[in-house]
């Protein structure tokens, strides 16, 4: 309804207003990622084609972690009929990653038995090299010469390594004199 202030006539005009829904959308759970320049891309998320927006992501959902902190990442998704637009956010939990230390390498003769590989941390990560099986190192399975075993623990972005050379001696030669 409009009033003309001068002549003190008024009108009314109908019209129809449509309320479009919002389109749904979930970003995710929120995850935690360790501070290693290693891209992530984001899953869990729908509908798909939104577009992510915020520090260390790009619009098709790869973070890249640079730098210890929590971030808010956006998704957002327009719906190409109404132009309707919702968004959800999930946070990134970016943390220092454990540091590994596989130890101190070591020499050993290639008949020795079997070693169990010690003063790794920390616990709970896995071995691999010649000669290796678990935590256990088998000089005369990996043979004679150096080896560089690895120590790695976690996964993903975590994954952290460290090495250790160990050297398998060979057996000397003896020559008995019969005289």
């Amino acid at each position: 309804t409009g009033t003309n202030t001068t002549t003190g006539c008024s009108n009314t005009a109908i019209s129809t207003v449509t309320v479009n829904p919002l389109p749904a959308v979930n970003a995710g759970a929120s995850i935690t990622l360790c501070d290693q320049p290693i891209p992530d891309t984001l899953t869990g998320y729908s509908p798909v084609n939104g577009v992510w927006t915020g520090a260390g992501v790009t619009s098709g959902g790869v973070f890249t972690p640079n730098g210890v902190g929590n971030f808010l990442l956006t998704y957002t998704i327009t719906d190409p009929s109404t132009s309707c637009q919702n968004f959800d956010t999930i946070t990134v939990f970016v943390v220092s990653p454990q540091v590994t230390n596989a130890g101190t390498g070591f020499d050993i003769c290639v008949n020795a038995s079997i070693s169990t590989l010690t003063g790794f941390t920390p616990p709970g990560g896995s071995w691999t090299g010649a000669g290796v099986t678990g935590n256990s190192f088998n000089p005369t399975t990996a043979g004679v010469g150096p080896h560089i075993l690895t120590y790695s623990f976690g996964s993903g972005t975590c994954l952290s390594t460290d090495t250790i050379v160990v050297t398998v001696n060979a057996l000397p030669t003896i020559t008995v004199n019969s005289e």
